[in-house]
């Protein structure tokens, strides 16, 4: 018995002392489970996105990303992009169907997924003050993303924006008027790196849907391009794969 107890105690003691690391490997390995799906939506006063039949299209959106939802463990986020967007809650905030690995998973999964539908019509017809839309502060969806990175075997994400930031001193609309792609490249690169973010999206898939109309925008004709550009190669540098195209 003695050498018995010797034995568990060394044991113990040798995952106390060597300990540290490992215990924090399975804890990582714990939240790291489901997937996760984020949807930030411009409800800023520039972006078109709640005119014609933008916002039936983001509800298409939706149901196309979470429709392979499973577990509880699945996550599905959706964020305001406007004035204040580093300290806005989540407009919709729930977890994935609690499926059984039996053939009623189809029902279950069904159902969860009308369910969502009277959460989306609700989340696409808040009203918010003028102020708030009047400036697209989209940058600190950046720490929202980062978060989640951990918390999660996959994170998927989707803009639904004009991607023209205007807020404090930057405004793209004016800094990418006229620049090369050279320079749109550098300047999103250089971006970047003042916030520390190169490489840490790897494995996240960010997806930017840009809403529009038939009649297109005026204002948008001569920089739509380099708007691209520029948030193609910022999101390329963070690791992140990238699929940019009209809603």
């Amino acid at each position: 018995m003695i050498k018995i107890k010797v034995s568990t105690y060394s044991i113990l003691a040798a995952l106390l002392l060597a300990g540290p690391s490992l215990s924090a490997h399975k804890v990582s390995s714990r939240k790291a489970t489901g997937n996760s799906v984020q949807v930030h939506i411009d409800i800023s006063h520039s972006s078109p996105t709640f005119e014609a039949d933008n916002p039936e299209r983001i509800k298409e959106l939706v149901e196309m990303a979470v429709c392979e939802f499973k577990s509880e463990e699945d996550q599905f986020k959706v964020f305001p992009i406007h004035a204040n967007t580093g300290t806005s809650s989540p407009i919709v905030n729930r977890k994935g169907p609690k499926c059984l690995g039996s053939m009623v998973d189809y029902q279950i999964r069904k159902r969860w997924l009308e369910e969502m539908k009277p959460v989306m019509d609700k989340a696409l017809n808040l009203s918010y003050p003028k102020a708030i839309g009047s400036q697209t502060n989209i940058y600190p969806l950046i720490r929202k993303i980062q978060r989640q990175i951990g918390d999660t075997r996959h994170l998927e994400v989707f803009i639904v924006s004009d991607m023209i930031h205007d807020y404090g001193d930057e405004n793209l609309a004016i800094d990418l008027l006229g620049l090369t792609r050279a320079q749109v490249i550098d300047m999103a690169n250089n971006k970047v790196q003042q916030l520390a973010i190169k490489g840490v999206f790897k494995g996240v898939t960010v997806n930017i849907r840009v809403p529009g109309t038939i009649l297109g925008s005026s204002l948008q004709e001569r920089i739509r391009e380099n708007v691209d550009i520029y948030w193609r190669y910022f999101f390329k540098a963070t690791g992140a794969s990238v699929d940019i195209e009209m809603l």
